[in-house]
């Protein structure tokens, strides 16, 4: 039996209500928005485009440490 959200034996208590709201843009606001979703959209691919040419790079060993990114040159200090 499903039990409702919230309820002292559900996993989800404590989860906040959600609430949806609707736009109503200015045809200028309109094309701001879309902009922001298709710079969003871009940064998003070329993300993943660096991801998964790191996985065809370490032959899929998600283990193997990134030849780029923030973190690429740096190295754990031997503790002692």
């Amino acid at each position: 039996m499903l039990q409702q959200a919230g309820s002292p034996r559900s996993p989800l208590r404590g989860v906040p209500q959600a609430y949806r709201y609707a736009l109503d843009p200015t045809p200028a606001q309109e094309r701001r928005l879309r902009s922001h979703a298709g710079a969003a959209r871009y940064a998003w691919n070329w993300g993943l485009a660096r991801v998964w040419a790191h996985g065809d790079e370490a032959g899929g060993d998600p283990t193997k440490q990134a030849s780029w990114g923030p973190q690429a040159g740096i190295r754990r200090r031997a503790s002692g």
